[in-house]
């Protein structure tokens, strides 16, 4: 038996730290959306004229701005370039602002652009263009812009896309709302930026992409597998012979447990928008008031266009939510897997 034992032990650490790599692969990618859940993203139908965008951002740089926002303006389109040996239809990011409070991508080598005519550009488009990634300093070429562009800046991405500056007669559909510290923001994220656009002159948007509505999905499925790894050393504790040591065990678990749960519950909590937290539970007049919020907001996400941005959202996002529940089934499998000192036999 001592040879089963230890081929039960062996396939329970292997298990273990698989889940151990899935749960850190979750971290990493949650914790890169973490830099856009403190901003939100704003869609008008009517194109917005440089002029105007302009006048907006004077006046989140004024005192009458009280909420800290600060927008960024952007439009996305699809255009012809043109490289050393290939050409390619890439996606073009044209922007009014500051290009790290729009571009959520880590930067491989170069700079952001500090220029009209530099151009940013993802590992794919190098590829596809020059056939390397060591592109700084190379000429971008397209129809559609009235000048050659250099680049500047590659960043890794499996999408064709540049990011450059706008020209002054550029109209904006969209506007990233973020805290001007980058580090806070209300705490009804969703409501000041709304206010926001109406003060600034924009008017009221169409839809909002909700961003700040990522902490509670992010939140909980960085700390999924510790729970579920929790319940599972209740279960396998709870099925060993009821002796002093393991019951003593049994508790340790479940204090532990315990306190993870304690320590994540103010932090759910403190994510949740004031408008989500009643004052009174039982309070009809809210759940209809929390209904009918819902139902307006998942209407204008209906309408929100799908832009780079979004897409890449989801792709993290659904990478870090599968990570996480494979961490929680490996690490679970191989808790169960290992052998207990009541089976001796």
């Amino acid at each position: 038996m001592s040879g089963h034992k230890g081929f039960r032990r062996y396939t329970a650490l292997l298990t273990g730290l698989v889940g151990l790599f899935f749960w850190w692969q979750s971290l990493n990618a949650l914790s890169a959306l973490q830099s856009i859940t403190r901003r939100n993203e704003l869609y008008y139908t009517e194109p917005i004229p440089n002029a105007q965008a302009e006048r907006a951002r004077n006046y989140a740089g004024s005192e009458q701005n009280i909420s800290g926002l600060w927008p960024t303006f952007w439009c996305q389109n699809l255009i012809t370039c043109d490289g050393a040996f290939h050409t390619d239809d890439v996606i073009c990011i044209q922007y009014l602002g500051e290009t790290t409070a729009l571009w959520p991508f880590s930067l491989c080598s170069g700079t952001y652009p500090a220029g009209p005519r530099q151009a940013l550009i993802s590992t794919e488009l190098a590829q596809n263009l020059w056939g390397s990634d060591d592109v700084i300093g190379c000429a971008l070429r397209s129809e559609q812009l009235d000048d050659t562009a250099e680049v500047c800046g590659v960043f890794q991405s499996t999408i064709p896309m540049l990011c450059i500056r706008a020209e002054s007669g550029t109209a904006f559909d969209h506007v990233m709302v973020c805290a001007s510290d980058r580090t806070t923001a209300p705490d009804d994220f969703y409501t000041a930026a709304r206010e926001f656009a109406v003060q600034s002159g924009l008017g009221v948007p169409q839809a909002i992409g909700w961003h700040s509505a990522l902490v509670l999905p992010i939140r909980l499925f960085c700390w999924f597998p510790v729970l579920v790894t929790g319940l599972c050393l209740l279960l396998v504790f709870g099925k060993q012979p009821s002796s002093a040591r393991h019951k003593g065990r049994r508790e340790i678990a479940g204090w532990l447990l315990a306190l993870v749960v304690a320590f994540l519950l103010p932090a759910f909590l403190e994510a949740l928008p004031s408008w989500l937290i009643p004052g009174q539970w039982s309070n009809l007049a809210f759940w209809q008031s929390l209904l009918e919020t819902l139902h307006t907001r998942w209407q204008e996400q209906l309408v929100f266009p799908g832009s780079v941005f979004l897409g890449w959202q989801k792709e993290l996002l659904w990478k870090g939510v599968s990570c996480s529940i494979t961490a929680s089934v490996c690490l679970s499998i191989g808790l169960c897997q290992l052998p207990m000192e009541g089976h001796q036999e």
